[in-house]
């Protein structure tokens, strides 16, 4: 393979390392290594898989690489037989060494296909003469598996299905994976989504107006118009108009749709057979606590608590906390809302203080994201706080215990989503008492529905108004001056800063502030310049799938990784790389080492910029806020990023606030959340 030409090429895959904007597949044929470049976005090939590429041969820095745009999946042959096992022996045929190998292919070396007949044909007989008897049962079998397999993919990639989709399809319907497509290519709707379903039903002849399409159909209409709208409620009249923009008939959809039980149609409304059963199960969930004999005090006994934990902790509670911390201990569910740097925190920590020496019992803190978790931790003092996910997992398998009569404090509850909350719903939970705390100005759940306003409206609910720190009050007007649909004014705590990203960065290095940005593409350039701006000459170096960090990088982790304590939303200094390891000195945790394997499974990537759902449930010293034209950057979003500073905010005009401020905000209407209980 020599350099600046086209060649053709097939490889075993024997590695493969996503980058930034190439997915690099290592591998090797004819006893020779082979790195192949193809565009990140592709389909990464399995580990052991025979693939062909075709593409040019450039130099890189240790050998020839060849940049392609695609590759394909090849069968095994009689020429590749034994190079392919050479590859795959060690992890997956157990004893096939080296020595045995070279045995099998001195003895078919003039008439490969005989070996491959042997194989194909389950004949074990000639090769138990060479390997024994155990071990050539075990490479037929692996043989047989292999092949049925590969021709699978392949057959399911004929029909239009990508190889990601294609494995997914296999393991979902097994062997019978290629004539349940074509009986019914609407069955890859989970899989691949109705669209790319609808091209394959379209290449294998099935009528538009199939029972089958119009079933799946109903139920995509009433998806997209949840994702638009973040609603579960679609209009019968919305739901004809866009059947019709499919080229099929509303009312065809309609009663099709409700025939097989594909929507629900209640009133006027459509909906989801999930979203249904989930509203339902929540509001029977609520139900339950509301109505069960839990603890009451006498408001005496939470006064007296309450006045030694104000003396204990030397801090001073405004009346409207003290009415919060009532309120949250004489009901089974109750809500405590407000804006940043009213106290929210200091009440949860007094909620969970007096509710412990009252009755001795368990406080839980939870919340989406991990930083909020540490928050609560933080505040409290209290170990047992985990985010919603980790708590779903290990009541469901036994390793976190929830007693009865247990105060569940729900954090950053704004967030809180339908389906979160239905998780929460299905754990058999119902002898809690239940605090939702959050913002409703902040961001809505990323799923649909509007959970904790329609809560506060119900509920028994403390609103906190008061702010505390006078930094606070003048970023809390900022904010609040963006609900009210004005552009903020600068002031001694707010700055507005050019709109160009050399501009952003510079800035954020100086204060060393974080920048939080409606999209990801946007927080990777200003990652990327501020890193520029700070380097220097002679900083050690270290490359992980492509990206470059150097001594004293932050870093964001994305991933969890409860076994290092490593929370989605963490953020870390990279220290340095050695024999031992990888050097990190994280927020919340001190100097760990891990692993190379544990540091990329972890999700880092540079953190002087991230998104603001990234930060939800953070707090900062100084943060810069970027508004940039998209559907990302609403009126929500900016208040919610203004509230993650505590002492300083810039602002830096990209796209036009006044499009973000009059973006109307989503319906998230839902049907069976009102009333909330029974």
């Amino acid at each position: 393979m020599s350099a600046n030409r086209w060649v053709t090429i097939r490889l075993v895959v024997t590695s493969v390392s996503p980058g930034y904007k190439k997915l690099r597949i290592n591998g090797s044929f004819n006893s020779k290594r082979r790195e192949v470049h193809v565009p990140a976005e592709i389909d990464a090939p399995g580990l052991g898989d025979l693939i062909e590429v075709r593409g040019v041969v450039r130099k890189g820095e240790y050998g020839l690489i060849l940049d392609a745009t695609n590759w394909k999946l090849c069968c095994v042959d009689e020429h590749d037989i034994f190079q392919f096992l050479r590859k795959q022996r060690t992890n997956q045929i157990q004893g096939l060494g080296s020595q045995k190998l070279n045995k099998l292919e001195m003895h078919f070396n003039r008439e490969p296909h005989r070996f491959l007949d042997a194989l194909v044909c389950s004949d074990s007989t000639e090769l138990e003469g060479i390997i024994g008897m155990s071990l050539a049962d075990r490479l037929i079998e692996f043989w047989q598996s292999y092949k049925t397999e590969n021709e699978l993919i392949l057959a399911l990639m004929q029909l239009g299905l990508s190889f990601k989709s294609a494995h997914s399809a296999l393991t979902v319907f097994g062997e019978s994976s290629v004539k349940r497509i074509e009986d019914d290519p609407f069955e890859l709707v989970p899989i691949v989504g109705f669209d790319a379903s609808d091209e394959i039903a379209k290449s294998l002849k099935l009528p538009m107006n199939d029972r089958r399409r119009i079933s799946a159909l109903s139920n995509e209409i009433l998806l997209n118009y949840q994702e638009q709208t973040a609603s579960s409620l679609m209009h019968r009249d919305k739901f004809v108009e866009q059947a019709e923009y499919y080229q099929v008939d509303g009312e065809l959809a309609l009663s099709i749709g409700i025939e097989t039980k594909a929507i629900i149609f209640d009133s006027g409304y459509i909906t989801n057979p999930a979203f249904y059963e989930m509203e339902i199960s929540i509001r029977q969930f609520l139900t339950k606590i509301t109505a069960n004999r839990s603890i009451r005090f006498h408001d005496y006994e939470i006064t007296r608590k309450l006045e030694l934990f104000k003396t204990i902790n030397r801090i001073a509670l405004t009346q409207e906390q003290d009415i919060a911390v009532h309120l949250a201990l004489n009901n089974n569910v109750s809500c405590i809302t407000g804006g940043a740097g009213v106290g929210k925190t200091e009440v949860i920590n007094a909620i969970s203080w007096i509710y412990k020496s009252l009755t001795g019992f368990n406080v839980i803190g939870t919340a989406l994201s991990g930083i909020a978790v540490d928050r609560i931790i933080e505040a409290t003092g209290n170990s047992e706080a985990y985010t919603l996910a980790k708590l779903r997992y290990g009541v469901s398998n036994g390793d976190i215990k929830v007693l009865p009569d247990t105060l569940l404090v729900v954090d950053e509850s704004s967030m809180l989503g339908v389906q979160e909350l239905y998780y929460i719903s299905k754990l058999r939970l119902d002898k809690l008492k239940l605090v939702f705390v959050g913002d409703r100005n902040q961001l809505s759940a990323v799923g649909y529905g509007r959970f904790f306003e329609q809560a506060i409206s119900y509920f028994p609910t403390a609103k906190l108004t008061k702010v505390f720190r006078a930094e606070s009050d003048e970023i809390a007007n900022a904010a609040n001056a963006i609900l009210a649909g004005f552009k903020p004014s600068p002031n001694r705590h707010v700055d507005i800063i050019k709109p160009n990203l050399d501009d952003i960065a510079a800035y954020a290095l100086i204060h060393g502030a974080m920048v939080l940005c409606p999209t990801n593409v946007t927080a990777s350039k200003i990652n990327r310049r501020i890193q520029r701006l700070r380097v220097k000459s002679g900083f050690s170096i270290f490359t992980f799938l492509g990206n470059q960090i150097y001594s004293n990088d932050r870093l964001l982790f994305t991933k969890n990784n409860h076994k290092l304590g490593i929370l989605n939303g963490h953020f870390g200094i990279f220290v340095k790389h050695d024999a031992e390891g990888i050097h990190l000195n994280m927020e919340r945790i001190g100097s760990i080492t891990l692993s190379y394997d544990d540091f990329v499974n972890s999700g880092p990537q540079l953190g002087y910029a991230v998104t603001g759902h990234k930060s939800q449930g953070a707090g900062f010293d100084t943060v810069v806020v970027v508004c940039e034209k998209s559907s990302v950057c609403t009126k929500r979003w900016l208040y919610t990023a203004f509230t993650r500073a505590k002492k300083k905010i810039a602002f830096a005009e990209l796209g036009d606030i006044q499009f973000a401020l009059n973006k109307p905000d989503k319906p998230r209407m839902t049907q069976r959340l009102v009333p909330l209980v029974e």
